[in-house]
């Protein structure tokens, strides 16, 4: 059996106060005792001198005036009895005894021994009822401090006690929720470290959310133009030679898979590995190759512009960033569209535009359009498949590196992002 913390304090409170009692009691007790015990042995002694004086006969009179709850006996040096006066019998002593509830004081006087004494046996009987009431106070007192001490203990773990209620209704679903406490002691600060523990967990499931669905629509584009090329290649029968040529296009289509798995794998991670100087010509380039079948497909017309432009990314960062402008477009194009991409030099910054003719993004979402699931209307992304992550990503990506992408104006419809990255010198350190 597991007892709780406060069961456990108020044991050990009892026990402690029980002891405490029993030592103080009983400290009492004796202290008590031999006070009445030294007061009667005063008295023995002064009725003892009220008795013998100084004269040469007893003074009988005197010492049962001033002590008439006492008795004396005179003894010859035979031991015999020569006077008894009093109820009480005693025997020759000297000096101070107890016997049977009598205390006796004898000393010896012209060769007899006179014997002075008192009934001790209310007194007795008066530390008796000492002894029992202590007995009765000792075990209500206990069991009061015990209960005043489990109270306590409960009124102070109650804290605790809601604490543990809340962390209990936190589930996987409600890693917002957090522990609440309204006193600011030792219990505020457990549950202060407790939620800092909780906004860890919480962005770890976080990132690994995010890097689910980051993986789940970065992965969609590319296996969406390996099942078109497929598709393509088994329109007719074709020669060994051009089964040869589509299935090296496979290949480099999976090993471009494998490696965009690894750039977001990488994207979890902090802080972004260095990448070195790359142009974002060619990179571009094969881009819009890959995604050259499936724009014919849909009747989307490509017009592209471009200039070279050496900037700090890797090659997998860059197609992340176009596959996704590549398809947002061609998902919001209709059969005839025409969808210019350009990429150009501006001083120190190298920019990559993705323009089509859609219906276009509200001008009040802003920058909003960039947040994770944030959609631009029912029409030009549920439809078609889209699920509000994309531009997040191609965001995600572009700040790692020090870039941005931004709404640029376009007339007269349609939607025009422009992508800016800072370019890469002789004397420029890759970022």
């Amino acid at each position: 059996m597991i007892l709780s913390h406060k069961t456990r304090v108020s044991l050990a409170a009892s026990l402690a106060t029980g002891l405490l009692l029993a030592i103080l009691f009983a400290t009492v007790y004796f202290f008590a005792r031999q006070s009445a015990l030294n007061q009667t042995e005063s008295e023995l002694i002064g009725a003892m001198n009220a008795l013998t004086g100084d004269s040469k006969e007893l003074e009988i009179n005197e010492f049962d005036e001033s002590h008439p709850e006492m008795s004396f006996a005179v003894f010859q040096p035979n031991g015999n009895l020569a006077l008894q006066h009093g109820r009480i019998r005693f025997k020759p002593v000297v000096g101070f005894q107890f016997v049977n509830d009598i205390l006796e004081y004898g000393i010896v006087r012209k060769s007899q021994t006179v014997v002075v004494g008192t009934n001790w046996r209310e007194i007795s009987h008066g530390f008796k009822r000492l002894r029992l009431v202590f007995a009765l106070l000792w075990a209500p007192l206990t069991f009061i401090v015990g209960l005043i001490t489990w109270l306590t203990a409960r009124s102070v773990f109650k804290p605790l006690a809601r604490l543990t209620e809340q962390a209990s209704a936190i589930s996987g679903s409600k890693l917002t929720d957090r522990l609440i406490i309204s006193d600011r002691a030792e219990f505020g600060e457990l549950a202060q470290d407790l939620n800092r523990m909780l906004d860890r967990i919480e962005e770890t499931v976080q990132r690994e959310d995010q890097f689910a669905s980051d993986a789940a629509h970065e992965l969609r584009p590319p296996l969406a133009i390996l099942r078109t090329r497929i598709e393509t290649t088994l329109l007719r029968s074709r020669t060994s030679e051009e089964y040869v040529a589509s299935h090296e296009f496979l290949l480099i289509e999976l090993e471009r898979l494998t490696r965009i798995v690894e750039a977001l794998l990488r994207s979890t991670r902090a802080p972004v590995p260095v990448a070195d100087p790359i142009d974002l010509e060619p990179c571009v380039l094969q881009a819009i190759a890959r995604w050259q079948d499936s724009f014919v497909k849909s009747g989307v017309f490509l017009q592209v512009g471009h200039e070279s432009c050496l900037v700090a990314m890797t090659p997998e960062e860059i197609a992340i960033v176009v596959d996704n402008l590549l398809d947002n477009a061609l998902r919001f194009s209709n059969d005839g569209d025409t969808v210019k991409v350009k990429l150009h030099q501006d001083g120190t910054t190298g920019i990559l535009s993705v323009c089509d003719e859609g219906p276009g993004i509200p001008s009040e979402l802003g920058a909003k359009i960039f947040e994770r699931f944030v959609r631009s209307g029912d029409d030009r992304n549920r439809s078609s498949g889209g699920a509000g992550i994309g531009l997040s990503v191609c965001h995600k990506v572009l700040s790692s590196r020090g870039g941005s992408i931004a709404i640029r104006d376009h007339s007269p419809k349609g939607a025009c992002l422009e992508c800016r990255i800072p370019l890469c010198t002789n004397q420029t350190t890759p970022i």
